[in-house]
């Protein structure tokens, strides 16, 4: 039949020596899914920066690094004003893990990213520096994921708060925190901070974002007749600090306090209404002023701190 129409073909053809073919139906090739993990801690470490975002937080941060273990996934994360600022941080982090940990980072692996070339860096220390190929997030899939788990929690909280766009930094970073206290089936039902530092993480000091709280007033500050707490929203776990971030609901600043009693049930940005609200000196943000009479007595609870 081929040749009343006139096509002739070789008895020793194959499509896969056909020149045309490739150019007209190649595909990418597939990516298996590994869920490989390091022997030791710090054998490999995930690096990613994620951003920008259209809202910064209110301390103008629209970046952040990602940095994750492969052998625990353990998570650090940085938030960052601008991506030239990961270097710095990336070079910090080194040094804590060998002052910290007492080992030494044996390899790196990040995308193409200018502000991760730390070639010469790398060099000096003898670790080696892994890229992914251009377009190809899959090669750098751990961090990857990571950002997207990291999102979809933050997401959760923010919606469930509804805190201000301007406090996604603080979201994030609790998140953090919770993922790498949180069981995994890919660690055998164990925790990233099980794993990395060989014992159980303490859940005790664990609050809701963005409940209610009152914070006690510092004595030196107080007279006779002063408040003695003062009303503020719960947005997360200082670094270097044993006590809570806070959003104070008077004077519209953060703070830091461990004298923290909290209403876990009450969430001041849900209960926004147009009779009764101030205006926030960030923007857009509007702040519901407490009412006494319908919020919980302080003294029904008792204080925890971490």
């Amino acid at each position: 039949m081929n040749n009343k129409i006139g096509l002739h073909f070789s008895p020793n053809f194959s499509s896969s020596n056909c020149s045309v073919c490739p150019l007209a139906k190649f595909r990418r090739l597939f990516f298996p899914n590994s869920n490989h993990l390091s022997d030791l801690p710090f054998d490999l470490l995930h690096c990613d920066i994620w951003g920008p975002y259209a809202h910064p937080t209110y301390e103008g941060k629209r970046f952040f690094l990602t940095l994750v273990d492969d052998c625990s996934r353990f998570t650090w994360l940085f938030l960052l004003k601008h991506k030239f600022e990961a270097s710095i941080y990336v070079k910090q982090f080194f040094t804590m893990v060998q002052t910290q940990f007492f080992v030494s980072i044996k390899c790196l692996r990040s995308d193409n990213a200018k502000e991760l070339a730390l070639t010469q860096f790398l060099a000096s220390i003898g670790t080696l520096h892994q890229f992914s190929y251009v377009e190809r997030p899959e090669q750098n899939s751990v961090v990857e994921r990571k950002h997207q788990h990291l999102l979809n929690v933050a997401r959760a909280l923010y919606f469930q708060s509804k805190v201000h766009i301007s406090f996604w930094g603080n979201c994030v970073t609790i998140v953090v925190l919770l993922i790498n206290r949180t069981p995994s089936p890919l660690l055998k039902h164990s925790s990233p901070f099980n794993i990395l530092f060989k014992k159980e993480p303490n859940y005790h000091a664990l609050r809701s974002f963005g409940c209610f709280s009152f914070a006690s007033t510092l004595p030196s500050s107080r007279n006779k007749f002063s408040p003695r707490a003062v009303p503020a929203v719960f947005v997360g776990y200082p670094q270097g600090y044993k006590g809570y971030k806070l959003y104070s609901l008077d004077t519209k600043k953060f703070f830091v306090s461990r004298d923290v009693v909290f209403h876990e049930s009450i969430f001041p940005f849900q209960t926004i209404s147009e009779p009764q609200v101030i205006l926030d000196s960030l923007l857009d943000l509007v702040i519901p002023i407490p009412l006494t009479n319908t919020l919980p007595n302080p003294d029904q609870n008792t204080s925890q701190s971490p």
